[in-house]
């Protein structure tokens, strides 16, 4: 399913920039999205944020306010099943994983060092990297402490 939606997708665009375009089409493109960013295996995400560039940068503001929400949903997961488990563990993990998936969305790759620097962070180092998140073009400026 993911490999035919990714090989499919530049067949798509035309159709999908004048939906984003029409006043009524702007939350069909939401919709589109959202489920693109959530049938997609993780292992494709790279691929398919590549391709949502392509659309434009409204196009790849569109994901990321998606995520954002998609990102809150996380963490409201997170917290029932950190309260099932008792663990606060799972909470933490969640929101690395999250993060590491904006990361990746907007810088397209996160190299071992950041990668190391994400595992180590605290719960507060977490909150700073994900506001800086919003405006940072690096992510040198992400994980400036």
């Amino acid at each position: 399913m993911a490999a035919r939606l990714l090989d499919s997708f530049d067949a798509w665009i035309p159709a999908m920039l004048a939906v984003r375009r029409s006043r009524s089409g702007r939350e069909s493109f939401g919709v589109l999205i959202t489920y693109m960013l959530q049938v997609i295996d993780p292992v494709h995400e790279d691929e398919l944020h590549a391709k949502i560039r392509e659309l434009g940068p409204r196009s790849e503001e569109v994901a990321m306010t998606i995520a954002e929400q998609l990102h809150k949903q996380g963490r409201k997961k997170g917290r029932e099943e950190g309260l099932k488990k008792g663990l606060k563990k799972g909470r933490q993990e969640g929101r690395i994983g999250t993060l590491r998936s904006l990361l990746v969305f907007k810088f397209q790759s996160l190299g071992a060092e950041y990668e190391a620097r994400l595992q180590a962070a605290s719960p507060e180092a977490i909150d700073r990297y994900l506001k800086r998140l919003l405006t940072a073009d690096s992510l040198a400026k992400v994980f400036k402490d």
